[in-house]
């Protein structure tokens, strides 16, 4: 797996939030309930992938907060039962994958990059994020998407 290193310029997302510890129980129904009201948001980004991003991870409890949202201008409000959050300028390290491989990627990250790149997980309320490109089906396992982990330098 390949991983690059990059400075992301700040951004809005607007979507609707949980928060939970077992990901794959309380994320596809939260993302299915997103789909059915994204019509209501005003002031979307050209750029039409989604954003899964994480928050607030709790080391004892395992919980933490999951946005599944667009990227939108910033200051738009948001429509009643959503939230925005403001991402400022981070630095990610950037792995390309697909969703059935997530797992996989997650582990490569930690394990074998991680340890040897001058790196180290920036473990600040922003967590990190998923990106699901535009072309994204949330149908296909194979659709590739990227994951942006938080990182800092040594």
């Amino acid at each position: 797996m390949d991983i690059k290193v990059e400075l992301k310029p700040g951004f809005t997302i607007l979507g609707m939030m949980e928060r939970g510890k077992n990901g794959p129980q309380f994320i596809p129904p939260l993302w299915q309930k997103f789909f059915v009201r994204t019509g209501e948001i005003t002031g979307l980004k050209k750029s039409g992938g989604a954003y899964g991003v994480m928050r607030n991870y709790d080391g004892d409890t395992g919980e933490f907060d999951y946005l599944a949202g667009f990227e939108v201008e910033p200051g738009t409000n948001p429509p009643e039962g959503m939230v925005s959050w403001d991402i400022p300028e981070l630095t990610y390290a950037v792995i390309t994958c697909t969703i059935g491989k997530i797992g996989e990627a997650y582990r490569f990250f930690y394990d074998q990059w991680l340890p040897v790149h001058g790196y180290e997980h920036d473990r600040s309320p922003e967590g990190g994020f998923e990106y699901y490109f535009e072309e994204y089906s949330y149908e296909d396992q194979n659709d590739p998407m990227g994951l942006y982990f938080l990182v800092e330098k040594k």
